[in-house]
């Protein structure tokens, strides 16, 4: 097998394992998200210490994965909310927003399970160092879920936190892997 060939084969073994890995941690973090006690327990808590936002993962590059995956479950927490009861119900952005506070403790805790889930299907440090390869699919499917009919392309690339030239990458780059047929 040719030097380039080995390449494109460790590519998408690395892809394939960065699929998994956010399957691993949406099945562990899923439950905790959609489960009301576990949101009626976090805000029937008495004085709870602020967590920060935006997150700011030091650290090893588990830590960081781990950052990232924090940040997207606060983003899907918010949009589910926003889905669910209308934007009138979503907490700002801000840590000083008590109903913010709220979705961090529910995101950390989704989190904790998530990682929990991935140590135990994958092993302790060292073995998560494929954030590079989650952040390209996360922006795959983002860009992807971004493009709407009743939104200019440009305008759901804005939506979603993407730049344009991002998004149309992500997507020359999801078209690129899908096989012909």
């Amino acid at each position: 097998m040719s030097r380039r060939g080995q390449l494109e084969g460790l590519a998408a073994e690395r892809l394939e394992l960065a699929r998994e890995l956010l399957a691993v941690f949406d099945a562990a973090a899923r439950p905790i998200l959609g489960d009301l006690a576990v949101w009626v327990e976090e805000a029937g808590r008495d004085g709870p210490a602020p967590l920060p936002w935006p997150l700011q993962p030091v650290g090893t590059s588990e830590a960081q994965l781990l950052g990232c995956f924090a940040a997207a479950t606060v983003a899907n927490a918010l949009q589910a909310i926003e889905q669910a009861h209308g934007p009138q119900w979503v907490p700002p952005e801000d840590p000083a927003d008590e109903g913010f506070q709220w979705v961090l403790r529910v995101a950390c805790r989704a989190t904790d399970a998530g990682q929990a889930a991935l140590r135990a299907r994958f092993g302790g440090a060292g073995r998560l160092s494929i954030k590079r390869e989650i952040l390209k699919l996360a922006h795959e499917l983002q860009a992807l879920a971004a493009v709407r009919p009743d939104m200019k392309r440009g305008a759901g690339f804005k939506a979603a936190g993407l730049s344009k030239s991002a998004a149309y990458r992500a997507l020359h780059r999801r078209r690129k892997g899908k096989p012909k047929g």
